[in-house]
């Protein structure tokens, strides 16, 4: 992958299509958009959030809802909790041919790093792709994420374990409550800790890089996310100002950052 994104392609008969001129445009331009988005991965199987959705589009976010119900109502995709399949988008793609050995590892590994609902195994069993496990999770942690590299932990014991950040309730029948994946991730939005990141950005990075050679055996695990926005925050740190101006003159100390004010930055990087 390049500084310009993912290479993604699409056969143009599509557009004269009756099943997709029938389509409301908001449906349509949500469709191209899911086809075509770099979060799509190979499979055209993903973790969809409709915020992202909306941002790409251009759209509200409740009209990326509605265009996603009627997609699936039409059976243009199918969805399972957040993960969304675009149906024949693999099957349909110029680039993409499964009698390819390299594409069938790259869809394999797209595949694996999805949390293990029953879509997933009516995909593989669709395209004739090996299942990554037996069946479907009755209480699947693992969500769902991308590129930027250099943003991710390499290993996940080297940023500090903060999920104690999420808030923790008990059910009623004594347990530990297993939250939903929308209602975690709303938790998450909530967290005084994170709300200066952009979480949805943060998600669809995650599912990007998951599809790359390097996250071969990752999963995108509650911990993982958590692991992540702890090394966003860490990054977005604030750095101290330089002690001189562009011009050479010393920068004044009233507009140097308290903490370089006090000492807390040393002179030399």
């Amino acid at each position: 992958m390049g500084s310009r994104g993912v290479n993604r392609s699409l056969y143009s008969a599509i557009f004269d299509d009756p099943d997709f001129q029938a389509l409301p445009p908001t449906a349509r331009h949500v469709l191209l958009t899911a086809r075509l988005c770099p979060q799509a991965g190979p499979g055209v199987i993903f973790t969809c959030y409709p915020e992202v959705l909306a941002r790409q589009t251009g759209l509200l976010a409740r009209q990326v809802k509605g265009a996603l119900k009627a997609l699936e109502g039409a059976g243009w995709i199918q969805r399972e909790g957040l993960i969304l399949w675009v149906v024949n988008g693999l099957r349909y793609d110029p680039t993409m041919h499964l009698s390819d050995v390299k594409h069938q590892k790259a869809v394999a590994r797209s595949v694996a790093a999805l949390p293990r609902l029953e879509i997933v195994l009516r995909f593989c069993d669709y395209y004739g792709i090996v299942r990554p496990f037996d069946g479907p999770s009755k209480h699947e942690t693992t969500l769902a994420l991308p590129k930027t590299e250099d943003r991710v932990p390499k290993t996940e014991d080297r940023v500090p374990k903060t999920e104690d950040r999420v808030p923790k309730t008990e059910d009623r029948r004594g347990g530990h409550v297993v939250l939903s994946d929308d209602q975690w991730l709303d938790s998450l939005r909530a967290n005084k800790a994170y709300q200066h990141i952009d979480l949805d950005i943060e998600l669809a990075k995650m599912d990007a890089w998951l599809t790359t050679p390097r996250a071969r055996g990752r999963k995108k695990t509650r911990r993982f996310v958590v692991n992540w926005l702890n090394r966003v925050e860490t990054q977005m740190s604030p750095k101290r100002l330089p002690d001189r101006t562009t011009d050479g003159k010393l920068r004044p100390l009233s507009e140097r950052p308290e903490d370089f004010r006090d000492g807390a930055y040393d002179h030399h990087e």
